[in-house]
């Protein structure tokens, strides 16, 4: 995390303010914090910029501008990102969020902005309601429909002519829906949209001016029809269902998306899938399964018997051991003893020591791991083997369970 601009007296996390800098003395007490810290944000602007450029040093840009200073700084991760947010005082100033344009010609750019502006909904739920501003930087929209329209140009620029990185199969989803449509949660202002109180006739029409201010006018009403039609009492449970099911499908289409921001975010998805330690716990797995139980029919469309999600699974553990093996002895490497590394222990640091590049398309996986096993060698079939037996025990069942050749 860049260095912060601002230490609130109530906070206990460490600060490292430039020697000499005129603002530590709001460190010292929470009163003069208060008093001066009004005076001092008046008028003053905090630009929070979303790049689709992989970076995994930068998360996130902060760019603050009051009176005639200016301050920058990165935000590494999501959990700079909480921290930032939790405790800079957002009611004393506005908030600007710059989203540079996604590169057409590398989609994984897309998947990633996805990323951003939905932790970013997200983080910005749970704070005082802040004066926010959006702006999407660089054309939005294609000279040309993409190749999946064939001859239907006409009906292209109807529905608004914007760019679509990722086809969305029948269903027509431009960059700029994708990247704006977790703002809509903030028309809502509620942490958990499956547990909404009765909304107002007052709240109703908030959230459809939100609605109409964040995306393109020109064929709205043939790109966003189920939400144009939801009710008061409809209106959560159709923005969230809409979050579900792009989510869910972008996380598909990148396992097979060109590219090197795809390759890096598959790389960044196999090393977090589970918590480093021996506890074999999964943030990721967990979204998921809350997924799939809030919008149960979302996956029939995007992923039918989740065929995609066991094989990304699958994958997951033969890359696991090639990752891990040459840390383990031949035998313990082979799991052939309830102490293996293979088995007791996950590592995300290893994984970017074996693919500094990034992980290519799954399909082309088997092809990446001859690398470390080559063909004819009985140790890829063993590896193959015990893909099978994780993918049906999971790696939860694996202290009690023992697998022997």
């Amino acid at each position: 995390m860049g260095v912060p601009l601002l230490c609130h007296p109530n906070t206990t996390s460490q600060i490292h303010l430039p020697q000499e800098n005129p603002l530590s003395i709001l460190c010292t007490s929470r009163d003069l914090y208060n008093e001066i810290s009004s005076h001092l944000f008046s008028n003053s602007v905090q630009h929070v910029i979303l790049n689709p450029e992989y970076n995994e040093h930068v998360w996130m840009v902060i760019q603050f501008k009051f009176r005639a200073m200016e301050i920058e700084w990165a935000l590494g991760n999501r959990a700079d990102a909480e921290r930032h947010f939790q405790k800079f005082p957002h009611s004393k100033t506005t908030m600007i969020v710059h989203i540079n344009r996604p590169d057409p010609t590398d989609p994984g750019q897309l998947v990633l902005l996805w990323q951003k502006t939905n932790a970013l909904a997200e983080v910005l739920i749970p704070i005082a309601r802040p004066n926010i501003k959006l702006v999407t930087n660089g054309s939005w929209h294609s000279p040309n429909p993409p190749a999946s329209w064939g001859s239907d140009r006409d009906l292209f620029y109807q529905m608004g002519g914007l760019q679509e990185s990722i086809p969305f199969g029948p269903k027509y989803c431009p960059d700029k829906d994708v990247v704006m449509l977790p703002f809509l949660r903030l028309g809502l202002w509620v942490e958990d949209p499956t547990n909404v109180p009765a909304m107002s006739d007052e709240e109703f029409d908030i959230l459809r001016r939100c609605l109409f201010s964040l995306f393109d006018q020109k064929g709205i009403e043939h790109r966003l029809e189920k939400l144009l039609s939801m009710t008061k009492d409809t209106a959560a449970r159709e923005i969230e269902s809409a979050l579900i099911e792009t989510d869910l499908f972008l996380e598909t289409r990148t396992d097979e998306l060109a590219g090197i921001t795809a390759r890096f975010l598959r790389l960044e998805r196999y090393k977090n899938w589970f918590e480093d330690g021996r506890s074999w716990e999964s943030l990721y797995e967990a979204q998921l399964e809350k997924q799939l139980s809030t919008c149960p029919q979302v996956i029939t469309d995007i992923d039918p018997l989740l065929d995609r999600l066991s094989m990304r699974y699958v994958l997951l553990i033969l890359l696991h051991h090639a990752v891990c093996s040459p840390w383990s002895n031949l035998y313990g490497g082979l799991g052939r003893f309830d102490d293996s590394r293979i088995y007791t222990t996950w590592d995300s640091e290893l994984w970017p020591e074996m693919f500094p590049s990034g992980i290519p398309r799954l399909s082309n996986v088997q092809t990446c791991l001859l690398r470390f096993w080559r063909p004819g060698k009985d140790l890829f079939g063993k590896f193959l083997a015990y893909s099978k037996w994780l993918g049906r025990r999971g790696p939860r069942n694996l202290d009690s369970q023992l697998y022997t050749i």
